[in-house]
């Protein structure tokens, strides 16, 4: 999972896109273990609909490409929320937002 998210492209990815993946986890609280599960969470944000669909791609590709080189089972789940924001004094832009949701390494 970490060189999952060391190589994926994150933070402001163009004028309009943005992400970021800050939530870590695994299955055992304890320190010092090869855990058996591990997961990820994090967001997408963009004002262009297309650059959040082709970084959605990009994330399902660079996260089942890495697993496959570790031979690491994985889930991807992607859950889309769209939020329209509004401005004052002229039409309301749509900014999309997709949550990139519990991408899971889990290794066997």
């Amino acid at each position: 999972m970490c060189d999952m998210l060391s190589s994926l492209r994150q933070g402001r990815l163009d004028e309009l896109t943005t992400a970021n993946f800050p939530i870590l986890s695994t299955s055992s609280r304890t320190r010092n273990v090869v855990c058996d599960h591990a997961s990820f969470r994090g967001e997408a944000r963009s004002r262009e609909f297309r650059c959040l669909e082709e970084y959605v791609s990009y994330f399902k590709d660079h996260c089942l490409r890495m697993a496959a080189e570790k031979g690491a089972k994985i889930c991807v789940e992607i859950e889309e929320v769209s939020v329209t924001v509004g401005f004052s004094g002229r039409s309301s832009p749509t900014s999309t937002r997709t949550e990139a949701s519990r991408p899971t390494w889990a290794c066997c």
